[in-house]
């Protein structure tokens, strides 16, 4: 029975420090969407079920790991990678975060501005940082620094990158 089960799902034969800094990344990845949910679920609930959905799968795959099991690295790459595709995405297209953004509601005689609005002028109100500033806000309850969305790629893509790494250093048997 236990030969069959580590056919299965074979452990990673990683050091401690990739696993902890694997799980640390995805805590990283969880508490960022986790706030961001909490900011935006009242006026945009898709975006809010996705940050929801990334904060789950990110719960999941830490747990993965932690228990040494080698698919986890590579579901984590779904919250992690994902989210941070739809990020660039809604930055560069600005068609595709109009299909995420709630639809601003407009007197009559005003208009948006041409070619709509761009997600990064919403970013601040994401964050909850409206005013700009720098220093930490508690909107929805849990802080973030006022350049999270940057930090969030970042952190995103570079448990993208450790996972890819600890996957091809870790051939299935």
């Amino acid at each position: 029975m236990a030969v069959q089960q580590a056919e299965r799902s074979p452990a990673v034969p990683t050091g401690r420090g990739w696993t902890v800094g694997g799980i640390l990344l995805l805590a990283l990845v969880l508490y960022i969407h986790l706030a961001l949910f909490f900011r935006v679920h009242r006026f945009d609930p898709l975006l809010g079920w996705l940050f929801l959905l990334d904060v789950v799968g990110a719960l999941g795959t830490a747990i993965g790991i932690a228990m040494n099991r080698r698919w986890a690295w590579g579901l984590g790459i779904l919250p992690a990678g994902g989210a941070a595709v739809v990020r660039l995405l809604m930055d560069f297209i600005p068609a595709f975060s109009r299909l995420l953004l709630p639809v601003p509601k407009f007197r009559a005689g005003f208009s948006p501005p041409a070619g709509g609005f761009r997600f990064h002028h919403h970013s601040a109100a994401f964050h909850g940082f409206a005013g700009g500033g720098l220093a930490p806000h508690r909107l929805g309850g849990l802080p973030l620094p006022a350049d999270a969305a940057l930090l969030s790629i970042i952190v995103e893509l570079l448990y993208v990158v450790v996972s890819l790494w600890v996957l091809s250093r870790t051939a299935p048997r």
